[in-house]
């Protein structure tokens, strides 16, 4: 019996504002971040004290899969439609790591790469561009 998991190529990109699915994907990373906010004073005994708000909030998603139509790519030399609606749907429980994130993405990078007889494949990271909402997953 395998151990539950999410499957990489059933994870979905949907773009823009009537959302389309524009790319399926193989491999992905989401970073959430936090920048501090250092109040440290003569008072703080020399530790560093740091508010309990974060300066500024962000997510990074990097995505890479094989490509199936020119959207991303088209979308990269496009430097007017870079920031999209942009829905990251990863099927599965929120106990393995399943659910949607959504909000503005802006499109930081795209490369495409291909060997002979072999399938053309991609790599992409979007950027936050606003808040970003999580809906976990259902089991």
């Amino acid at each position: 019996m395998s151990a539950p998991g999410v499957a990489g190529r059933v994870v979905t990109i949907s773009r823009g504002a009537v959302p389309a699915v524009v790319a399926g994907v193989r491999t992905k990373g989401i970073t959430v971040n936090g920048t501090p906010i250092d109040v440290t004073t003569d008072d703080s005994a020399g530790w560093r004290a740091l508010l309990d708000l974060s300066g500024q909030n962000d997510v990074n998603i990097t995505v890479g899969g094989v490509v199936v139509g020119p959207t991303l790519r088209v979308e990269s030399l496009d430097v007017a439609s870079r920031v999209q609606p942009t829905e990251f749907n990863i099927p599965g429980a929120a106990a393995i790591g399943g659910g949607k994130y959504a909000g503005d993405f802006f499109l930081a990078s795209y490369a495409e790469t291909g060997e002979y007889n072999g399938a053309m494949t991609f790599t992409a990271e979007f950027q936050s561009a606003g808040p970003v909402t999580y809906t976990p997953g259902t089991p």
